[in-house]
């Protein structure tokens, strides 16, 4: 996406639907392997001889540093995996550069990101994941073709420089794991394009008017927000957002009530928020104002969460297809009979739920149900005739598929 490769008949189709269909066509063509989904998160792999066959197709515009390179080539996408600020140096006179990638062990320095900055103007992707810096340099502002920045687990970073916020093509920001940013500032709404955002932050609010003003935004990532308590109140002017993420804030108190009005929103997930047992999952709404068509929920670490919400029972589309509850000590039941929300469900997953005992007579209605996992629930019984058994068998665990 950030290189503009994705291609389309239909205007009005997203780039991320498009960039799906490319990989599971390279999927269905064996070209990718080892696929294996955890709810949201899709992982996979190449094979060793089609990733030999790529570099050897690739290899005038892409190039992996592991050693002095000596052709002198210009290269379009460069990868480092080990070398030095010397070796570096000697590809720092390309302009022809678009992506330059940094894996974790590497840890570039403060000296050498500035060096990347200033020696590749017209770059569009920048991996500085897991470096030493402390600071950002503001000379980033002048890279107007970036369209993609992951600045993930930069511990030492504390604060954005003002320049970042004059990259108005940036269509991807990854700041989750730098838990020592000081605030995501106002500013950030000026990042008119973005599509994806994860940050961390130490800030106990986020306010108005700041990413609530970011309506091109499609994923919305909060995470190791230690003393987040409140959200922006405007959430509820992401029109477009399709997925919103929240993990590892234990101090968060509750969900502002404008997640009701995300029309797009198809993916939700809250995770390790140890006091927010209401989250706004009980939030008073009227049938009419519920607008979500959620296709993935994940409960995941809400000690007091006993039972699915009203707002999410009285949800009249049948959208919901994979639902998933963990580590929730209180969770208890089931609704007793299928709500329209269910109807669809395909994937049902409950583990490490000690109070949850049996599924309720209402299973039967879930037609569309093609695989079920209940593990970790020390009390959880198996219906004989929900599995076409003629008596109840007692289990600590069970997986159906």
């Amino acid at each position: 996406m950030a290189h503009g490769l994705l291609q389309s008949d239909d205007e009005n189709e997203e780039p991320e639907s498009i960039g799906m269909r490319y990989i599971n066509e390279l999927r269905w063509r064996c070209l990718f392997q080892d696929f294996e989904q955890n709810f949201y998160f899709l992982t996979f792999k190449m094979h060793q001889l089609v990733h030999d066959l790529a570099r050897n197709i690739a290899q005038n515009e892409c190039f992996i540093i592991d050693f002095p390179p000596a052709n002198g080539k210009a290269y379009q996408h460069i990868s480092v995996v080990d070398a030095d600020h010397v070796v570096l140096e000697t590809l720092f006179c390309s302009k022809m550069t678009r992506s330059i990638l940094f894996f974790e062990m590497i840890r570039p320095s403060q000296l050498l990101i500035g060096s990347c900055i200033s020696h590749f103007p017209n770059v569009r992707v920048l991996d500085f994941r897991n470096s030493d810096m402390k600071l950002l340099p503001e000379s980033i502002g002048r890279l107007k073709d970036l369209r993609y920045l992951n600045l993930t687990k930069n511990i030492r970073i504390k604060r954005l420089p003002k320049s970042i916020f004059m990259l108005t093509s940036l269509e991807t920001l990854l700041l989750g794991g730098c838990k020592l940013l000081e605030e995501l500032p106002r500013d950030i709404r000026r990042l008119v394009n973005l599509r994806m955002l994860v940050f961390s932050s130490k800030q106990r609010l986020l306010p108005k008017n700041g990413i609530g003003c970011l309506t091109s935004l499609r994923r919305l990532g909060i995470g190791s927000c230690y003393n987040l308590k409140y959200l922006f109140q405007d959430i509820g002017r992401l029109q477009a957002l399709q997925t919103l993420i929240i993990g590892d804030c234990p101090n968060l108190l509750s969900l502002p009530s404008g997640v009701k009005e995300l029309s797009s929103l198809e993916t939700l997930m809250l995770s390790d928020c140890e006091k927010s047992s209401k989250c706004n999952l009980k939030m008073d709404m009227k049938l009419q104002s519920i607008k979500p068509h959620l296709r993935m929920l994940c409960i995941d670490g809400l000690p007091e969460f006993n039972e699915l919400p009203t707002w999410l029972l009285q949800c009249s589309a049948n959208t919901l297809q994979w639902l998933a509850i963990k580590n929730c000590p209180n969770f208890e039941k089931l609704p007793t009979e299928t709500p329209q929300i269910l109807k669809s469900l395909e994937v049902l997953e409950i583990s490490n739920c000690p109070e949850f005992s049996s599924l309720p007579e209402c299973i039967h209605g879930l037609t569309a149900l093609r695989e079920l996992k209940v593990r970790d629930c020390p009390y959880f019984t198996v219906v004989g005739h929900i599995l076409g058994r003629p008596r109840e068998q007692g289990a600590k665990g069970y997986d159906s598929a």
